[in-house]
This record gives structure tokens, C-alpha cells and sequence, in this order.
């Protein structure tokens, strides 16, 4: 009996020594050692990289909502204002919670009104139809990193405190716009050699007009994953 204790004591000595030396047991959500609890939805922006040089570098400005699961991909709302435009769509991207890292491609997209109609009907009510076309895209990725927030955590709506983290990175936004040029090829011969028998072929494609660079600086608002939805912005150009 007295052997089997003195087993006993020894292994209660040795675990108290392993935690003094290792800074005690792991109880992160993060799950193994090493890695970092990234579950939770973030918002941020995306500044101008003051980069005069570039078209629409300095005058742009971008905002994003991302949900980070426990699974699966992050995805959220991304919205830019760029020259008067404002380009609207999706963020999609992957957190590492061994790296402690962000990718993720950005999607957006500019409607130009073309047409609207005014229906008035004193039974069924008033209404309104309004006829859009993609005017534009912005597409891109963000590349970013998890870091400690200067408080070192956050507060829930609920009052419950999680850890603070930070998103600190960079982010490449390339914006096109549609184009159409016009080309003339061989038609059918009127027999007049006076006259161009050639007819007026038009194509339309996206064009790169520029590429911006941009900083992101975002922070965690809660530490569990839900809805990610922005204001939808409607452009009435």
C-alpha cells in the first residue's frame, strides 16, 4: 500500500512540474496546441495605399463583413466605392488557425440603371420596375493576418469577454469595365464599286482599367459566427 502512494505522490510531482514548465494545461477552443480560435465574424476596411500614380487609387475605399465557422469556408459582404461608383458583392476566404493567417477573393459588381417604369393602379397600388446591366466589376483577393488587439479582448452584446484579435494586411482590387469596339468584315457585294460592301461588326469585353493596392485593418466583433448581411447599396447612376 505504502509502494502504491508513493507512485501516486511521485505522478502528482512530475504534472506539477510539466505545467510550472509549459505554463499548465491547454484549455484554448482553438483546439491543439499552437493553434488560435479564429471562429467569429470580423469587420473591416480596405484604405487607399496613397499611391498617387495609380486612377482611383487614392479615392477608393472599401468595407467588408466576414463570418468565420468552425468548418468549411468564411464568407461575407464586400462593398467599394471607387470614382463615383460603388461596386457591390461577396468575400470568401479561409482562416488558419495554425499560421493564424487570412486569404480570401473578393467579388463585386457595378449596375447602371438603364430603364425604369412607373406602374399606378388604383387597385393593386403603385409600383415601381427598374431594368439594371453590369456596368463594372471589382475583383481581388486579401491577404491578412490575426494579431492581438491593443486591449487584448472584446466584449459580446451579451457582455461576455472574448479574446480581441485584429485583421492586418493587404489587399489588390482590379477594377474593368465593359468595352465595345466596332470592326467591319466582308459583306455582301451590292455590285457598286462606289460603295462599301463591308458590315460594321460590334464586341463587347471586359477591360482591365486599373489595379489598386490597399490596406486592410479589421477586428473581430464576435467570437461566434452568424449573419454577415451590409446595407445593400443601390447605385442610381
Amino acid at each position: 500500500m505504502n509502494k502504491v502512494l508513493s507512485l501516486l505522490l511521485a505522478f502528482v510531482v512530475l504534472q506539477t512540474q510539466c505545467w510550472a514548465l509549459t505554463g499548465g494545461p491547454n484549455y484554448s477552443s482553438g483546439g491543439s496546441a499552437g493553434q488560435t480560435d479564429l471562429i467569429g465574424v470580423y469587420a473591416g476596411a480596405l484604405l487607399p495605399s496613397g499611391d498617387e500614380t495609380v486612377e482611383g487609387a487614392t479615392n477608393g475605399l472599401g468595407l467588408f463583413t466576414l463570418s468565420v465557422p468552425e468548418t468549411g469556408l468564411g464568407a461575407g459582404d464586400f462593398v467599394y466605392f471607387s470614382e463615383g461608383r460603388t461596386f457591390t458583392g461577396s468575400i470568401t476566404g479561409v482562416a488558419d488557425p495554425d499560421e493564424g493567417t487570412l486569404i480570401g477573393l473578393l467579388k463585386g459588381q457595378f449596375d447602371i440603371v438603364t430603364d425604369s417604369i412607373q406602374l399606378n393602379d388604383d387597385f393593386f397600388g403603385d409600383a415601381s420596375l427598374t431594368f439594371t446591366e453590369p456596368g463594372g466589376f471589382a475583383n481581388g483577393q486579401i491577404q491578412a493576418d490575426f494579431v492581438p488587439s491593443a486591449s487584448g479582448f472584446g466584449v459580446s452584446t451579451s457582455g461576455i469577454p472574448f479574446a480581441g484579435l485584429r485583421l492586418e494586411g493587404t489587399a489588390t482590387v482590379e477594377i474593368s469595365e465593359f468595352r465595345e469596339t466596332t470592326s467591319r468584315v466582308p459583306g455582301t457585294d451590292d455590285g457598286d464599286p462606289t460603295t462599301d460592301d463591308r458590315d460594321v461588326v460590334t464586341t463587347t469585353s471586359v477591360v482591365l482599367t486599373n489595379s489598386i493596392s490597399l490596406s486592410v485593418d479589421g477586428f473581430r466583433q464576435s467570437n461566434a459566427p452568424g449573419d454577415t448581411a451590409i446595407n445593400n447599396f443601390q447605385n442610381q447612376n
